[in-house]
């Protein structure tokens, strides 16, 4: 009986030293950590690359073309310019603070539409005392752009417009050397062809913007826009 006690005890402790011997040499079974991982799971800290918004183009094609495309910086953008046209398909592509290289890269906006017409106003946020004529060379980069991507678009220059004389002043571009790159417009609009729209003088007096035509010094108020609209009929409804 003692000697079947002794074979049973022994047995017993066989069967325990093989199991955590086993025990022993078996992995984990346990989830991979992130950090371990082939392919780190994204976080929202580093959210997917996409193109800023300022930078993307059209892709959806235009239902129709377009009558006539007001295309320039926050001058443009402030402009009601559907309003006074109607019974015609016009698109503001005004961008708050474009430059006229924004506006050169951004061209596929404008071509996207087929207009028949263009009419730009481009170089505020470019042109200071000292580069008049850089400013305009690269007017010039503009136009080309447009005729390329829009060769059947009628393309207009339009002035700048005057700025108050205090902020003239405090910018570094005074209304002088505004009226002397209106001059280098013209003359590349007679150079290529096109059609120049004097838009400074309606909304000058004694060469500074007429105060009670703007919020700001620079920028119309939403109601002052009849004169220029007035100016560009004859060449939008043509």
């Amino acid at each position: 009986m003692r000697k079947n006690i002794l074979a049973v005890l022994l047995l017993i402790a066989v069967s325990f030293i093989f199991t955590v011997g086993c025990a022993q040499n078996e992995p984990a079974d346990t989830e991979p950590s992130e950090a371990g991982s082939s392919e780190a799971a994204p976080t929202e800290s580093e959210p997917a690359e996409t193109e800023p918004a300022s930078e993307e183009t059209p892709t959806a094609e235009p239902v129709a073309p377009v009558d006539a495309v007001f295309y320039g910086d926050s001058i443009t953008k402030g402009g009601n310019f559907d309003e006074f046209f109607p019974e015609l398909k016009i698109a503001n592509l005004g961008v708050n603070g474009a430059t006229i290289e924004d506006l050169t890269e951004w061209v596929p906006r404008v071509s996207v539409l087929t207009p028949k017409k263009i009419f730009v106003l481009a170089g505020g946020n470019n042109l200071y005392a000292e580069n008049i004529a850089e400013t305009a060379e690269l007017y010039r980069g503009l136009i080309d752009a447009l005729g390329e991507a829009c060769p059947e678009a009628e393309v207009y220059i339009e002035s700048m417009l005057p700025v108050d004389s205090k902020i003239a002043y405090m910018s570094g571009c005074p209304n002088s050397a505004i009226r002397k790159y209106n001059v280098r417009l013209q003359a590349l609009a007679e150079e290529y062809g096109l059609t120049y729209i004097d838009l400074y003088d309606a909304y000058q007096y004694r060469g500074a913007l007429k105060a009670e035509l703007t919020f700001d010094g620079i920028h119309l108020k939403e109601d002052a826009f009849g004169p220029w609209a007035e100016i560009v009929r004859p060449y939008v409804e043509s």
